[in-house]
């Protein structure tokens, strides 16, 4: 049967010595019992959210926005409502727009909408796990498909296809 190992996080056939064939590590109950009611989950970039936490299924009611660097090299997950990324863009923007010429054009390059600007993932949290949510990484990053996988509540990919189904939006 296929499990979760709890200090690599893949899905692994656990082997007959009871480790991971994964990362090596010995699975024991007590480390398989920290997951129960935990699946990983591989959510999409843009995708329909649930109006439930991923983390506990409880009314979500704030956002953590992941971002994964165009290198890969670096994970951050912040607060998908705060809006100072836009703030710092549109900034750039204005300037763009006050200097003009030569210095309008190399202040554009530093902020070239064709360039990849990385990945993002946003997931529904309540602020009981919020800060927990925000100390998480994904377990996986699929920049072909645009998505990453996340440790998540047993229910919440359930929630995502009821969410997709119905157009979804946060509160729906």
């Amino acid at each position: 049967m296929l499990s979760v190992c709890p200090h690599c996080l893949s899905r692994v056939l656990v082997k007959a010595d009871g480790t991971c064939p994964s990362c090596g590590s010995a699975i024991t109950p007590e480390d398989a019992a920290r997951l129960e009611g935990f699946t990983i989950q591989q959510v999409d970039e843009g995708t329909a959210l649930p109006g439930t936490c991923f983390l506990c299924d409880g009314p979500g009611t704030r956002a953590v926005r992941y971002h994964v660097a165009p290198n890969g090299s670096k994970v951050e997950a912040t607060d998908a409502h705060s809006r100072a990324k836009e703030r710092k863009r549109a900034l750039a923007k204005f300037a763009l727009f006050v200097t003009g010429g030569i210095f309008g054009r190399m202040m554009f390059s530093l902020v070239d909408p064709r360039k990849d600007s990385g990945l993002d993932v946003i997931l529904p949290a309540c602020d009981r796990c919020f800060s927990r949510a925000r100390s998480l990484k994904p377990v996986d990053v699929n920049y072909g498909n645009r998505s990453m996988a996340f440790l998540v509540h047993r229910d919440f990919p359930r929630r995502l296809v009821e969410a997709r189904g119905s157009g979804g939006a946060p509160g729906d």
